[in-house]
């Protein structure tokens, strides 16, 4: 009898320490990208994501938020699941990296090539995790030796041929959508020229 009180003491402090764990995908460039899933949590406990990302063209952040509660096997998976508070509603895969609002970028906040995760249970955040926004670099080559000012040339690493693909902004104007779609494509294995648009006088690299 002594024994069994033991053991049974035992599993109880280990459930009381469990702690959620956030599992992401590992890179959100990649067609569909596995969704974000949280296991060991407490069941029926209310679960909130938040994502940060930060803007590579001004000296914002985006941060979104996500409020879930966790079924009987301590889970959310945001794929199946909407959210009963936070910056989206219904089931969106990826809402909770994209759905975010504007803040002033701070110090702690993830680099332009990655999305922060934390989540958060009872006021408290229990887990961690970040998710690549950029292709890996070692997957192709980036040159702006083209005859447009201003585009850049997405090459894949990979050899043979490759099919083509033109790259266009929109009304943004400048060559930062080429910049950051290019090499996109690129690492899937597309030969890519990024274009700007640009008016006379305006300078074509901004």
């Amino acid at each position: 009898m002594r024994f069994l009180t033991l053991v049974i003491a035992l599993s109880t402090a280990a459930v009381a320490q469990a702690q959620p764990r956030v599992i992401a995908p590992a890179d959100l460039t990649v067609p569909n990208p596995a969704p974000l899933r949280i296991v060991g949590a407490k069941a029926g406990a209310r679960v909130t994501i938040e994502t940060v990302s930060r803007s590579g063209y001004s000296k914002e952040s985006y941060v979104a938020k996500a409020t879930f509660v966790a079924d009987r096997q301590g889970r959310v998976d945001v794929s199946r699941m909407a959210p009963v508070a936070g910056t989206y509603t219904g089931i969106e895969p990826l809402a909770v990296f994209w759905s975010g609002t504007a803040r002033p970028t701070q110090p702690d906040d993830p680099a332009v090539d990655a999305v922060g995760i934390s989540i958060e249970s009872n006021g408290k955040v229990v887990a961690r995790g970040t998710s690549a926004t950029r292709p890996d670099a070692s997957l192709f080559t980036l040159r702006s030796d083209t005859p447009f000012a201003g585009a850049v040339w997405a090459v894949p690493k990979a050899p043979g041929k490759h099919p083509i693909i033109i790259v266009l902004g929109g009304s943004e104007g400048g060559s930062s959508t080429a910049r950051s779609i290019a090499p996109l494509f690129a690492a899937r294995g597309y030969a890519t020229l990024g274009l700007p648009y640009y008016d006379p006088g305006y300078d074509p690299t901004d």
